[in-house]
């Protein structure tokens, strides 16, 4: 109690010599004006939580995912030259590895060639296909389905953290990110996770399939119908 009087002793001493230190013309003009100004609103920063859709695909971005059957799957972008995006999936199982890649037209975004290479045999085709273009629109399905959605964060075993939206389907759970390449950070059933994100990056994705194994590929083009 002692301390709270002197605290209140010293707050009055202040406002004291504060009113002592206004002039007889500032007093009397304060008088005068009777309007008084009131304070300036302040505007609510509410954070911006919305899900905006997924990552611009550039060279050199990654993303790694694992499963709980022991199924790990490696998304990136390995080139983007010439007018040719290459988009690489490898997947891995019981130390079985088998990749593959979709070139797409960059400005149509059509589908232009497939490779694929398991356990040392390449096989490949060129083709020309626009069912591919709808699958690349899909992010824009997410963006403003705020029923059923919430907001978190999300930390991968290499401690990278990021934030995620999170939206229900009848099958379970979908978390995304904008800040994660290709979006998909984890799939649950609404018990156990399917699939989680494992770590990724923006730069340095290797490209698995060399100009060695294209020259060498046992080419199906004239097997493939459009």
């Amino acid at each position: 109690m002692k301390k709270l009087l002197i605290m209140f002793g010293l707050v009055a001493v202040l406002l004291l010599f504060m009113g002592c230190t206004e002039t007889k013309t500032q007093k009397n003009e304060t008088e005068n004006n009777t309007e008084i100004t009131p304070p300036e609103p302040v505007e609510e920063v509410i954070p911006d939580t919305s899900f905006k859709g997924f990552m611009t695909w550039e060279k050199g971005i990654w993303v790694e995912w694992k499963s709980n059957e022991g199924l790990n799957t490696n998304m990136a972008i390995v080139d983007i030259s010439e007018g040719i995006i290459k988009f690489q999936t490898e997947t891995t199982i019981e130390g079985q590895e088998a990749i593959s890649q979709i070139w797409y037209n960059e400005t149509t975004m059509t589908v232009t060639k497939f490779v694929s290479k398991t356990q040392g045999t390449v096989v490949c085709f060129d083709t020309i296909s626009d069912t591919q273009t709808e699958t690349l629109k899909e992010d824009e399905a997410y963006i403003g389905l705020t029923p059923e959605m919430g907001y978190g964060t999300y930390t991968t075993t290499t401690g990278k953290t990021v934030d995620v939206a999170k939206f229900k389907t009848p099958e379970g759970e979908y978390w995304v990110s904008e800040e994660v390449p290709f979006g998909i950070v984890k799939v649950t059933d609404g018990t156990n996770d399917l699939m989680y994100l494992n770590d990724f990056g923006i730069s340095d994705a290797e490209n698995k399939i060399t100009s060695e194994d294209l020259a060498n590929c046992q080419d199906l083009s004239s097997m493939v119908t459009n």
